[in-house]
């Protein structure tokens, strides 16, 4: 006969820990384009990308730096602002 395992459940975080995260967190950029507010943001090494309260996937391309939106593979930024004007001026800005 064997015995039953104990299901495992998630261990809350703590409030140090989420302490932590936040402060791994920092705004490097924030404006408003077209009524949009648009934030960057760095986590770590990754950079974040906030259009309108939402983020926006996107890659770097290593050979380049252009930053490259994960929804239009063909489209290339150099840097994550102009990206962001770019979709706020294709949605007709305010969103």
């Amino acid at each position: 006969m064997t015995a039953k395992r104990a299901k495992k459940t998630p261990r809350k975080k703590t409030a140090g820990e989420a302490a932590k995260k936040e402060a791994r967190s920092a705004v490097v950029d924030q404006f408003t384009y077209a009524g949009v507010q648009v934030e960057v943001t760095l986590e770590g090494s990754d950079e974040r990308l906030k259009v309108g309260g939402r983020e926006l996937a996107c890659a770097r391309d290593a050979d380049t730096g252009a930053y490259i939106p994960d929804d239009s593979p063909y489209e290339r930024h150099g840097s994550l602002q102009e990206l962001a004007r770019a979709r706020i001026d294709r949605a007709g800005g305010d969103q």
